[in-house]
């Protein structure tokens, strides 16, 4: 029988296969470890209006094809809307998603007259695409997207942490690493960002695992619970890499 653990360690925090989507008159979407044990950031709720902010209502629609597992249409869709997006912006200007003008303005504080703010839900449809290219197995395309998505939304750890789980899928660990911990400082540096703490550090730790760090990973486990007292996907992997240590 293999330790509870590692069960827990096949489900690395925030893979974008799990997002919970919650409908109501405007759309929550989140990055989850598992069904059960979500850290759900509510974007378009919490987050100012952009350009494209029109687009909102059919990132929804989206997001209910998703939910009822229509990944085939949601695959057309979610081009569609992304191309719909990309058409209203200016060419001339570099597009930018932030959750706040505060954060665009002192983010293009240098060069400000280079950029454009672009609503959070066009961030979020690219997220869309990266959740449905992992549905499909084409982690690379999805990778790609991650790395799409880090060009125009710099300090989101959110887009990091599903960098690091992708790379970890794909057997990168040391890699995977490096993107956790650009989430964790990401959170810690933004204060839009702060729910990723406790699942940063949960991705951390599972890299740790991949690479036998197990004193560093139990620490980021521990450092996670006293942020998310009683998760169970971190006291399972505290416990299984207890038992690990026991037969070293």
């Amino acid at each position: 029988m293999k330790p509870a653990g590692k069960i827990y360690k096949m489900k690395i925090i925030y893979s974008i296969s799990l997002l919970i989507f919650l409908t109501c008159t405007v759309s929550i979407s989140a990055f989850a470890e598992d069904k059960k044990y979500a850290v759900t950031t509510n974007f378009q709720i919490q987050s100012e209006r952009g350009k494209g902010a029109h687009l909102r209502s059919k990132y929804n629609d989206l997001l209910t094809m998703i939910k009822g597992k229509q990944l085939d249409a949601a695959a057309i869709s979610v081009v569609e809307l992304r191309k719909e997006f990309e058409a209203i912006f200016d060419k001339k200007l570099k597009p930018l998603v932030f959750q706040s003008k505060d954060e665009f303005d002192d983010f293009t504080k240098p060069n400000p007259n280079t950029f454009e703010w672009i609503d959070v839900s066009y961030g979020e449809t690219l997220q869309m695409q990266g959740f449905i290219a992992t549905e499909h197995k084409k982690l690379s395309e999805a990778l790609e997207i991650s790395k799409k998505i880090e060009s125009i939304a710099p300090i989101s750890a959110g887009n990091a942490a599903e960098t690091g789980y992708l790379l970890t899928l794909m057997g990168m660990p040391e890699q995977g690493l490096a993107a956790y911990l650009r989430a964790y400082n990401l959170s810690m540096m933004y204060s839009s960002q702060n729910p990723y703490r406790a699942s940063s550090l949960r991705g951390i730790g599972s890299s740790l695992i991949d690479l036998n760090e197990l004193d560093k990973a139990e620490r980021a486990f521990i450092a996670s619970l006293a942020i998310e007292p009683g998760n169970e996907v971190a006291t399972n992997e505290l416990a299984f890499i207890r038992e690990k240590k026991k037969t070293k």
